[in-house]
């Protein structure tokens, strides 16, 4: 996870060193000619990936290993202009999760057995809509600089716990999967604010990640990142 966070903090570097307006994206383009696909026309579409952190704000979670929860996502995006300041879309893609449980006596999710290492990993599939705010009016057949507010839905196809246990100065991993105690659905919502094809991206979840049923405490919902689209 610490190399995670060290790239993360890596790519902001570079991604405040791009944040300068550009001064030739503020020339005028006369739309009519450039056709209706292009970053500030019509219509656009475009790869990203993103990676960040998971974190919570209080104690009613399931205890982690300090800074061990993080994400990574692939997306394909849609963007339809609406004018000079609006555009709307959509998201599509598969986000990857894991966390790292802490291990401590008296242990009872998902089991009472305390290991070297226990992580819990997700995988979703999910879409998003959006509405993005423009803001340079005069950017020319660029991105700029916007915000995207959303709201995303997603499905759980994979939930596994993986653990390392060593014995006899060995380390025996194994995995686990076919639990029913997590929802296959969850929602949330996030923001994007980015410059051209690079992004903050904060992420909430709404819904909770196991079943009420059996009682257990959250997983982190919040999310911050980084995204690169291509």
């Amino acid at each position: 996870m610490k190399k995670y966070i060290l790239a993360l903090a890596f790519i902001l570097l570079i991604f405040n060193s791009f944040s300068q307006e550009r001064v030739f994206s503020l020339q005028t383009i006369d739309f009519s000619r450039k056709g209706n696909f292009g970053p500030n026309l019509k219509n656009y579409t475009q790869f990203g990936m993103n990676i960040g952190v998971l974190f919570s704000n209080g104690n009613n979670y399931l205890p982690l290993k300090q800074g061990n929860a993080s994400f990574i996502d692939f997306n394909f995006r849609y963007k339809r202009r609406l004018n000079n300041l609006l555009s709307t879309g959509f998201d599509i893609f598969y986000s990857g999760r894991s966390y790292e449980l802490k291990q401590f006596a008296g242990k009872t999710f998902p089991d009472t057995i305390s290991y070297f290492k226990e992580y819990l990993n997700a995988s979703d599939l999910g879409s998003g809509i959006y509405l993005r705010i423009n803001f340079n009016k005069k950017r020319g057949n660029y991105l700029g600089e916007f915000l995207d507010l959303g709201v995303s839905g997603a499905y759980v196809f994979s939930f596994t716990q993986s653990t390392i246990i060593k014995q006899d100065n060995k380390k025996i991993k194994s995995s686990a999967r076919g639990f029913d105690f997590y929802e296959i659905f969850h929602y949330g919502i996030y923001c994007r604010l980015g410059s051209q094809k690079q992004a903050f991206i904060f992420k909430y979840r709404l819904s909770p990640l196991f079943k009420s049923s059996f009682n257990y405490p959250d997983l982190p919902p919040f999310g911050i990142g980084y995204e690169i689209s291509f």
